[in-house]
């Protein structure tokens, strides 16, 4: 999943100053396409995912995730592949009951 958005992130930052530039003067397209990737590319998406809805917004992007997963897949799967191989495959820990109860005890004493 990482390399899919990290894949279609760099073709949409890459082909986007290709298109604003054949739209308007070049000093102009730079500074549309450095608003447009710090703002709409960065600052907007960090600030409504960090929020108290996260957990939703991820929900209703799933879809669309795995669609660009699919459709990436013969590019995107492959690098996922030798990155697992290099660095090894990122699992996550979770807590069981008894750990997490445990855990909420230490805390709350």
């Amino acid at each position: 999943m990482l390399v899919t958005l990290m894949f279609i992130n760099a073709i949409v930052m890459e082909t986007l100053p290709i298109y604003v530039d054949k739209m308007v003067p070049e000093l102009l397209a730079i500074s549309i396409c450095v608003f447009l990737e710090l703002i709409v590319g960065e600052v907007v998406p960090m600030a409504v995912c960090s929020g108290p809805k996260q957990v939703r917004i991820a929900e209703l992007c799933a879809p669309g995730v795995s669609l660009l997963m699919w459709i990436t897949s013969p590019v995107s799967w492959p690098i996922g592949q030798v990155l697992d191989k290099l660095l090894g495959e990122h699992t996550v820990d979770r807590f069981n009951n008894a750990e997490l109860k445990a855990l909420i005890m230490l805390h709350s004493e």
